[in-house]
């Protein structure tokens, strides 16, 4: 019997319908629908009752999933305790990460990670709002800005600092500002996430914090968007380093302010690694987990670096 099928039977299960499974497997509901049909007719027994606006269980379809959850539940444990007794890595890991994070940073990280464990799939999960990992069953996440308290076991992998950038055209014809009271001057672009106001903060080296209130010319909700105004020449934009750090590197842009830390929010933002639980983390798990964390041995990845 196809473990493909019954696994995909208790997604489907668990999500409550064929799009809900099709959307947590990143298949498309066909797909799941087949499945389903496939193992229905091996096992000849219909699992679902199915109407335009419901799907239901039947009475055997419920004891079907009850009786067969452990027995699937084992077979992994198995196969995981198998895998780790060879040394071999396998078997689906669910990550979670920002989407301007994954595509600037991290690809080049699971690229290496699955030339080292071709048995991995690794399941990407863009998460714009902190998703609920247990909830949604994410084996890690990579989370920037503030972490809120929680039960969640959370590893800081590096300071999260913010740049005020521009494009050398911009300073040209604009001048280029040396005090925050200078910003009154220049078109500021703002990146609005959430608990961010229109207001910068910078922080000296004698700690005093100078605020800037601003009038933004441009108001842009993807920071990708807003590095491409900043090299366009559209204004100042203060974003994370790690998002700006190959454009400063080859002159698009050119930090400013240096002589200060600057913040529109969260003063003492960094990067995260988390995990639902510290214990029976699968050994796919922790092998991820333990590269994720190699990339910021010695501090930030990207300084001084392309990425």
């Amino acid at each position: 019997m196809d473990l493909n099928g019954l696994e995909t039977f208790l997604v489907v299960v668990r999500e409550g319908s064929f799009s809900a499974a099709a959307r947590f497997l990143g298949v498309s509901p066909s797909h799941v629908s087949r499945q389903i049909a496939s193992l229905e007719e091996a096992i000849n027994v219909r699992l679902f009752q199915r109407t335009t606006r419901r799907l239901t269980l039947t009475p055997t379809g419920e004891r079907y999933a009850a009786e067969i959850q452990p027995l699937l539940e084992t077979l992994r444990k198995t196969s995981e305790w198998i895998g780790e007794a060879e040394g071999t890595v396998s078997g689906t890991v669910r990550i979670a990460a920002p989407a301007p994070f994954v595509s600037e940073q991290m690809i080049y990280w699971l690229i290496a990670l699955r030339r080292q464990h071709p048995g991995l799939r690794l399941d990407i999960q863009l998460d714009p709002r902190h998703v609920d990992v247990v909830e949604q069953r994410i084996d890690l996440a990579v989370r920037l800005g503030s972490l809120p308290d929680s039960s969640l076991i959370a590893t800081k992998l590096c300071d999260m600092p913010r740049v005020i950038i521009a494009s050398p055209t911009y300073l040209e014809a604009r001048g280029r500002p040396s005090r925050p009271e200078d910003l009154v001057e220049h078109d500021c672009l703002l990146f609005p996430y959430e608990g961010y106001g229109s207001t910068w903060s910078f922080r000296d080296g004698r700690g005093q914090i100078t605020r800037a209130n601003l009038d933004p010319s441009i108001v842009l909700t993807d920071g990708i968007a807003l590095r491409a105004l900043a090299v366009a020449g559209g204004g100042l934009a203060l974003l994370p380093r790690w998002l700006v750090a190959p454009a400063l590197h080859d002159g698009r842009l050119i930090e400013l302010f240096t002589d200060y830390r600057v913040t529109g929010t969260e003063p003492d933002a960094a990067i995260w690694l988390v995990l639902p639980s510290r214990e029976h983390v699968p050994l796919r798990v922790r092998v991820v987990a333990d590269f994720i964390r190699a990339q910021f041995e010695g501090g930030s990845p990207w300084e001084g670096r392309r990425r």
